[in-house]
């Protein structure tokens, strides 16, 4: 990154404060979640409430419930190389805001309240049998 002519380009930015977070989101082109220890992803659904599409590993938890071709890049090996390379891609690919909006929908409070209803409905239905 420090060599990359889209230096200028990135925010490092660590731990921010709840209260800030929609700020820093309204600013970004991207959201990036290269930890190897972060498997939740919650800044990835973050991220796309707001259009930002995404960069993270394919090997996170979090991957087969968010990703989707329209909203990130996965990035396959943990190298520099290849997170390089992701962020290449992700810079230069056209994404479209409204459909990345759209997509994080699956993650609303109400979906994801349904969502929980149904499992748990599920469980308690094959308790009873």
């Amino acid at each position: 990154i420090n060599n990359s002519k889209y230096k200028s380009h990135f925010v490092y930015c660590g731990v921010v404060e709840k209260d800030m977070l929609a700020s820093y989101y309204r600013q970004a082109d991207a959201v990036a979640l290269l930890s190897v220890s972060e498997a939740f992803g919650l800044s990835l659904a973050e991220g796309q409430h707001f259009g930002l599409p995404s960069l993270a590993f394919y090997d996170i938890d979090a991957i087969k419930d968010i990703y989707h071709p329209d909203t990130m890049i996965r990035v396959r090996e943990h190298s520099d190389k290849s997170v390089a390379e992701g962020i290449v891609e992700l810079l230069s690919k056209k994404w479209n805001k409204d459909i990345i909006k759209s997509i994080s929908k699956k993650f609303d409070s109400e979906v994801m309240a349904y969502e929980y209803i149904k499992v748990y409905s599920t469980l308690t239905t094959l308790q009873n049998n």
